[in-house]
């Protein structure tokens, strides 16, 4: 995970929190002062920490939830894993959940015990195993109508390898079928799948598996000197340059279909606020003010739920707020 070394100054922290507050009155509501709630760096928590970090009561607070999606209520994604003896003189398929793994004969070379697994409960990411080269490509097949797919480019969606070599994601020749329900890829070799699609050339989408309007992931890497823009399902992030303390592959991702959780990633420490935005079109927001609307985040070692604050923008359903680290953060309601 991402630790950074220098930390900003005091007179910086005061800086930017007072440059926050006067752009938020310029174009909108604020429903509470930027960032001033945000966790203080280390060096900083004696001076500003026990006067600026606010706890939300658990027992007047709400947790702001999604409606539930068709896809959600009508069960559709994949778990577990499938096992099947596969024989070197014959033809062959596993089936898991939606998806197949079919063998033509000759693709091992002796009888093989090959397992196929759903190992991520969140996106669609699939391993089979043991690590073995097959000597005849087998067919990976992926059913389409059981993954979040908004906002999705079809004509560029495929299916990715993991290359533990180089830690990236290796796009593979994928094909649609006619109807568009399934995509399909040859591998000769077992691994970890997993369903992408290529944003722009710095920008890789993870598909989730289900849920119309919730779910995945979207990367991008961003240079220290130059920072940079990520935007996914309405959620954003805004780094300036020289705020992050190295070259790194920025991510946000929707991490629970049960609350309004996004996950700004990779965890650590900036030299400057980064702005960051949560998008609420899609949660339940009945009977709810949205000047009662914060973001939040949930502290492991104190066991508090801290209130970072916000501005919120009801024609657009949003909040931003500028933080000083990333993780996951919610919204609430106070």
């Amino acid at each position: 995970m991402m630790r950074m070394k220098q930390l900003p100054r005091l007179a910086t922290l005061v800086g930017a929190i007072s440059f926050a507050l006067l752009i938020t009155g310029c174009t909108e509501k604020p429903n509470s002062p930027i960032g001033n709630s945000d966790p203080a760096l280390p060096e900083l928590s004696s001076q500003i920490s026990r006067q600026t970090r606010k706890v939300l009561d658990p027992s007047r607070m709400k947790l702001l939830r999604p409606k539930a999606p068709l896809a959600l209520q009508k069960g559709h994604f994949c778990s577990g894993t499938k096992t099947k003896l596969i024989k070197a003189d014959r033809k062959d398929n596993i089936e898991l959940c939606h998806e197949k793994l079919e063998f033509p004969a000759g693709a091992v070379n002796q009888e093989t015990e090959i397992s196929f697994a759903a190992v991520n409960d969140h996106l669609v990411e699939l391993e089979i195993s043991p690590n073995a080269t097959f000597h005849a490509a087998a067919t990976l097949t992926l059913h389409l109508k059981v993954v979040n797919l908004i906002d999705v480019n079809l004509a560029a969606l495929t299916i990715s390898r993991y290359d533990a070599a180089s830690g990236n994601w290796i796009d593979l020749p994928s094909s649609l079928d006619d109807k568009q329900e399934n995509i399909s890829t040859n591998i000769t070799q077992a691994g970890r799948y997993a369903l992408t699609w290529n944003v722009t050339p710095e920008e890789k989408e993870f598909i989730a598996w289900q849920g119309e309007n919730w779910g995945g992931s979207r990367t991008k890497k961003m240079l220290r000197s130059k920072g940079g823009r990520l935007e996914f399902h309405g959620h954003e992030m805004d780094v300036p340059a020289y705020a992050l303390r190295g070259d790194f592959k920025m991510v946000i991702t929707e991490v629970d279909k049960e609350a309004a959780q996004v996950d700004f990633g990779p965890s650590g420490y900036f030299d400057q606020p980064v702005k960051v935005t949560i998008c609420y079109k899609n949660l339940d927001t009945t009977g709810l003010d949205p000047n009662t609307f914060t973001v939040t985040w949930f502290d492991p070692v104190t066991r508090q739920w801290i209130d970072v604050g916000g501005t919120v923008d009801e024609k657009g359903r949003k909040i931003w707020v500028y933080v000083w680290h990333f993780t996951q953060y919610s919204l609430a309601s106070r």
